[in-house]
């Protein structure tokens, strides 16, 4: 995994813990309990997301502000 990916992955990892607390409706107005999922869960969540976009021919490539850390 190369250092934008690993960095996505993180980015992921913390959208999915903190979901149901920042998006409590997001999903069709359906109100969610707002808990904190577990960050192994949450890293295990990233990490099928991450390989599902590999698998399907995506490449995970910081753009903008920050992209130039070579």
């Amino acid at each position: 995994m190369n250092e934008d990916e690993e960095e996505a992955l993180e980015v992921m990892q913390r959208a999915i813990m903190r979901a149901n607390v920042d998006y409590p409706g997001f999903e069709g107005g359906r109100p969610r309990d707002p808990i904190l999922r577990d960050s192994d869960e949450s890293r295990h969540l990233a990490m099928a997301a991450m390989n599902g976009l590999r698998k399907a021919g995506f490449e995970i490539v910081r753009v903008g502000s920050g992209a130039s850390r070579a």
